[in-house]
């Protein structure tokens, strides 16, 4: 095999500081969004790293572009929080505990559940509902990585009650408002086609 040689200047873009990067929080500001529905949606915060070129979003501005289908952001997360139900269509999510206690569930209603500790690893298919929770008693990190197609890297369906949950408290505007950014609330339920 050939190998290629690669300078330092051309390396360092290539290098993300994480004191460099820019959280996605419950500031609610992204772009309307009320801080009661990031509390709903997300973690306390979360450190978009790395994603493939066009995958930036109202939520994710990623600090580094890399390999199309991967995405890499670390979550901080306060005791016994974590996002809501969700889905991806087209991606698996990986979820890597960097430190701390987390309960990772699954099912269309979270119905199943695995402890995982420091450096414990669980691969979730595209298609599963699922969620993390920080069951320890301090702030824990952990790392996830999305893995697919380049168009599906940041799309996310979260399940029918989280959108009821969206209007109640902030009313249908914010919902459609996350909807027009590609976020969705059929998590769980059939399919076009499916049978009845």
């Amino acid at each position: 095999m050939e190998t290629i040689d690669v300078t330092q200047e051309a390396m360092e873009q290539r290098i993300v500081r994480f004191d460099g990067v820019v959280p996605s929080n419950r500031s609610g500001r992204e772009r309307g969004v009320p801080a009661v529905v990031t509390e709903l949606l997300i973690p306390r915060a979360l450190y978009p790293i790395m994603g493939p070129e066009g995958s930036n979003s109202p939520v994710f501005n990623f600090a580094m572009h890399g390999p199309d289908g991967v995405s890499m952001t670390v979550c901080e997360v306060d005791p016994g929080d974590g996002p809501a139900l969700h889905a991806h269509h087209t991606t698996d999510e990986v979820f890597f505990v960097l430190e701390g206690d987390f309960r990772i569930e699954w099912g269309d209603h979270g119905e199943h559940a695995v402890e995982l500790g420091r450096f414990d690893t669980i691969a979730v298919p595209p298609r599963v509902v699922r969620r993390f929770e920080n069951v320890g008693e301090d702030t824990a990190y952990l790392l996830a990585l999305v893995c697919g197609g380049a168009e599906g890297i940041t799309e996310v369906e979260y399940t029918p009650d989280v959108g009821a949950q969206v209007v109640s408290s902030s009313g249908p505007e914010v919902r459609s408002l996350l909807e027009a950014a590609g976020v969705g609330f059929s998590a769980g339920e059939p399919g076009p086609g499916a049978a009845q």
